[in-house]
């Protein structure tokens, strides 16, 4: 989970919240996520661009990622899911949960040296 992503897809309580952000990357370090930051929307206000996170793998199976942030948008428990997309040759992740829908795509991940992690995740995460 830790790099950069850039978010493809992003809806929040069914709304395209796309041309809302100030920006589109998702930076995973250590404890730390950096957010994109909200603008003046009028279902999302501004919010805060740092958090930290946690990945948490269920009994039951799969992967939970677990956001702590001031930002109404993502703070919480979302189910979390990699993609392996060989058509664009990227590794993509899929955030879900009551209120939010997000599709990342890693950045500066080779797809080719990197497959048999690839293929691990998106194993995992079913």
């Amino acid at each position: 989970m830790e790099g950069i992503w850039d978010i493809e897809a992003i809806h929040y309580n069914e709304y395209d919240i796309r041309g809302c952000l100030l920006g589109s990357i998702f930076r995973f370090k250590d404890e730390y996520v950096t957010l994109p930051v909200t603008l003046n929307c009028s279902v999302l206000g501004k919010t805060r661009d740092r958090g930290t996170w946690e990945v948490i793998e269920p009994d039951s199976g799969g992967f939970l990622l677990k956001i702590d942030s001031e930002s109404k948008v993502f703070n919480g428990t979302h189910r979390l899911r990699f993609i392996k997309d060989f058509e664009n040759k990227m590794l993509k992740f899929e955030i879900t949960s009551d209120s939010l829908y997000i599709v990342g795509n890693k950045v500066l991940y080779p797809f080719k040296s990197n497959i048999n992690n690839i293929d691990y995740l998106v194993k995992l995460s079913k």
